[in-house]
């Protein structure tokens, strides 16, 4: 009685959203911590000591000399850490010019026609050979600013991007340098990843509705890593702005409703999700989805395709754990589901979970080429790096170390997950690498609305989404 009044409730229930983990930020702040107060805390430390010691000697109590020498310096972030160093060019008019001089200021000068003599003790803006007016004072000239403490400041930032560097080739060339240290990230990844409780059978019987207050592509940074198409980032920005139809708008669930809806769940069951028993939490996740998707969509059609070595058919409920084994063969499941959905009118959706790599890539990507031709929406879920947790926390913690601008080799796990990519790109299809598993219902809650819109916005215009465009990370 109680699953029957769900499902024929007009209104879809309300869930409170679950607090979301930010794996990324607590990776981050490990790393940042043992930096700024092992590494870095001697430049830091003078860093602040030379910045008060210019505004302190050299400014005084006025404001106004406080402003004009915080014109010429400037913030800059290293692992959340701000230092200040002088500007490379400044615009200073000349009575800003003449007013830190006097000061005890220096100047580089940028602009050649410009220049400051000194007569009678007296200093005097010259412009083209000729002393400048007074009425012209205002005028701005480039210019750098100079003085000891100036390039000391520069220097320790300097000392500070060397050190970040030194840290960055350690963890880059020999884990046994970071042994501590990449220990700490390695453990902290996996409590973040696998922060969930084991499902029982009694979960599987009765699933908990999943929380549809909000869309997980709202909180990417913090739990997963979108790899989306031109398309897929336009129709989540008109979604936002209510241009599109979306399942976290109750007032367009009645224009959603009227088309009819055709979602397949690829469910790898290979061995490897054995581990840590992620396969429980799929299979609750699948279960979750056949509960929940017909109170938002009642006249859909939600089934759920098992694989590990070839397709073990259709299921579509749940008395019990699927018992994992085998490999992944994306080929032959990608192929079962096109022979199914080719036989379907209206939205055709596939949403592929998996913890592994095919079998074979050449393989998979042939067949996932079949995907846009046949007109049906693919997306894939990555998530339980169980072997790769080590990789993944020197993937976060190395991409925080590096500096803006500076280029760096690829981790292992970005290679891994860059072969992934490649079945997405074939497919034409729309990625997730989910960093925390509790969010994997979420997650393809979030990928289904997406291809809801996009097929909203296919209908609008047809062409703009019928042309190839490449992924990119959001």
């Amino acid at each position: 009685m109680k699953n029957s009044t769900i499902y024929a409730s007009p209104a879809p229930p309300r869930l409170d959203p679950r607090p979301h983990a930010d794996l990324r930020a607590q990776t981050r702040q490990l790393a940042g911590e043992h930096l700024r107060n092992v590494e870095l805390a001697p430049a830091i430390r003078r860093s602040q000591e030379l910045q008060n010691s210019l505004l302190t000697e050299y400014a005084g109590d006025s404001p106004e000399n406080i402003e004009l020498l915080k014109k010429c310096l400037q913030e800059v972030s290293i692992m959340g850490i701000n230092f200040v160093i002088p500007k490379r060019r400044v615009l200073l008019s000349v009575h800003e010019i003449l007013r830190l001089s006097n000061l005890g200021f220096r100047f580089g000068k940028l602009d050649p026609d410009f220049e400051i003599h000194l007569q009678q003790g007296r200093r005097i803006p010259f412009f083209q050979g000729e002393p400048l007016p007074k009425q012209n004072w205002e005028q701005k000239f480039a210019c750098v600013l100079k003085h000891k403490i100036c390039l000391e400041l520069l220097q320790e930032y300097r000392s500070a991007l060397e050190i970040i560097n030194q840290q960055r080739q350690q963890t880059l060339e020999s884990k046994n340098k970071n042994s501590s240290l990449n220990k700490e990230l390695r453990q902290q990844a996996e409590e973040n990843m696998f922060q969930f409780k084991v499902p029982t059978k009694f979960d599987l019987l009765d699933p908990p509705l999943i929380p549809m207050e909000e869309s997980l592509f709202a909180h990417d940074q913090q739990v997963m890593e979108a790899t989306l198409s031109d398309v897929a980032k336009k129709v989540l920005e008109m979604q936002n702005q209510r241009e599109l139809p979306s399942l976290f708008q109750e007032t367009t669930l009645s224009e959603i409703q009227s088309v009819p809806h055709h979602v397949m769940i690829l469910l790898d069951m290979s061995a490897s999700t054995f581990e840590k028993e992620i396969f429980k939490l799929s299979n609750l996740v699948c279960a979750e989805l056949l509960r929940t998707l017909p109170a938002y969509l009642p006249d859909s059609t939600l089934s759920i395709l098992p694989y590990s070595d070839g397709a073990q058919g259709v299921m579509n409920n749940f008395q019990n754990f699927i018992a994992p084994g085998g490999t992944t063969a994306y080929d032959a499941i990608f192929s079962f589901s096109q022979q199914l959905l080719g036989k379907t009118e209206g939205h055709r959706v596939v949403i592929h979970l998996s913890d592994g790599l095919p079998n074979s890539l050449e393989d998979a990507c042939q067949q996932a080429k079949q995907f846009p031709t046949l007109n049906i929406h693919y997306g894939q879920i990555i998530f339980g790096h169980t072997k790769r947790v080590g990789d993944l926390s020197d993937y976060l913690f190395v991409d925080e170390a590096t500096t803006s601008g500076q280029g760096r080799d690829s981790t292992r796990f970005e290679k891994y997950v860059s072969h992934f990519t490649d079945v997405a790109l074939a497919s034409q299809g729309e990625q997730i690498i989910l960093w925390v598993m509790q969010h994997l219902d979420e997650a393809v809650i979030a990928m289904l609305d997406l291809f809801i819109g996009q097929y909203f916005l296919q209908q609008a215009s047809p062409k703009t989404t019928d042309s190839e465009d490449t992924p990119t990370s959001l």
